[in-house]
């Protein structure tokens, strides 16, 4: 059976850029036949992994030190009794912000991702409900705060405050905002709770089955606690981190996470991005 080294780089907008190495074959390379059985837990923990690595990556493809986290949660007279009704609300919230934005003469389209977390009770019903929405800065907070309220009704100067919010400058570090995305997703299961705006630029993955022998492949397997080495095969880029694993199913599985280098001159990145659609 044929077998060699895929080198996938995706590329996290400007700034970040998350590197997997791992062994190919032609089975794989033609994909695995549907499964008619049910996944197994094993899968399901990975199909989960999968889902918070694409999230995290997405954040750090749009968003950044300028734009903002909202948390917004209900009071007791307009908490939601389902997450189909939060979800509304929320909807309705982002259209009176783009409302705003239309008046204050901000052309660029809002870029938002909209999380919404809650729990369970015994019941089955949902228990605090609340939103967190990653968004770009190109409103001021106390605007932004100010929307988070019920319909304005007849004879009011402005509708009632539907419940508390917050809203936190983003703060990117070394792994840009991984943190964040962590925490926003620690509890999404099954169901898909988050929803991005239409207008977000996808991750740009870019693939290549000729730069790595297998050899190769295993000599950097152990030579992931050295930064050198990562920066001399990836110039432009610092390495925040390398891991490297092995299964007797998939051999050797290197995962690297690297950021731009700041220095005088530019890194060259791909352009092409997309959008969701």
């Amino acid at each position: 059976m044929k077998s060699w080294v895929r080198e996938k780089r995706t590329y996290c907008g400007q700034k970040y850029m998350e590197l997997d190495l791992f062994e190919m074959t032609d089975f794989k390379e033609r994909g695995r036949k549907e499964k008619k059985e049910k996944s197994s837990l094993k899968q399901i923990k990975q199909n989960e992994k999968n889902s918070r690595r694409y999230f995290t990556q997405v954040v750090n493809t749009n968003f950044g030190e300028q734009d903002y986290c909202v948390h917004a949660t209900y009071n007791r007279q307009h908490m939601p009794t389902s997450v189909e009704d939060a979800e509304a609300n929320v909807r309705k919230y982002i259209r009176r912000i783009k409302n705003r934005r239309k008046r204050l003469g901000i052309k660029a389209p809002m870029k938002y991702i909209i999380v919404t977390e809650y729990r369970m009770k015994q019941d089955g019903s949902p228990t605090r409900i609340h939103h967190h929405i990653i968004m770009d800065g190109a409103m001021n907070r106390e605007e932004v705060s100010e929307l988070w309220r019920d319909r304005r009704r007849k004879g009011e100067e402005k509708g009632a405050a539907i419940g508390v919010i917050n809203i936190d400058r983003l703060q990117p570090d070394e792994y840009g905002l991984e943190a964040l995305a962590r925490y926003l997703t620690k509890g999404l299961t099954g169901k898909k709770r988050w929803h991005p705006s239409k207008n977000l630029e996808k991750p740009v993955i870019k693939k290549n089955d000729y730069k790595f022998s297998r050899k190769k492949l295993i000599e950097l397997s152990g030579l992931t606690d050295c930064s050198d080495v990562w920066e001399k095969l990836y110039p432009g880029y610092r390495l925040t981190e390398a891991k490297a694993a092995y299964t007797d199913e998939a051999g050797w599985h290197i995962t690297a996470k690297m950021r731009q280098e700041v220095r005088y001159g530019s890194v060259h990145h791909p352009r092409n991005f997309t959008k969701f659609e």
